[in-house]
């Protein structure tokens, strides 16, 4: 399967990918991450900032499949 971003015709995959929410909810899930980790790691005030974006992430996905199915191709994407 040929999964890659540059191969998808799928309209705003890279700016889906370019934003910190899902970045910060993919390091959580996938990465088991702690809050207080993505926060050190992406430069963030405080653990709370990447909890809350991530809750509205994961809200997003919930409320939009079109949305959690992006998300998914981002993983294809990431997938070595």
């Amino acid at each position: 399967l040929a999964g890659r971003a540059d191969d998808l015709d799928i309209p705003d995959l890279k700016t889906a990918w370019a934003s910190p929410s899902i970045r910060y909810d993919r390091c959580q899930e996938a990465g088991q991450v702690t809050l207080a980790g993505i926060a050190d790691m992406f430069g963030l005030a405080s653990y709370a900032s990447a909890g809350s974006s991530i809750r509205r992430i994961r809200q997003r996905m919930e409320e939009e499949g079109g949305f959690t199915e992006l998300v998914n191709y981002i993983l294809l994407d990431l997938t070595p």
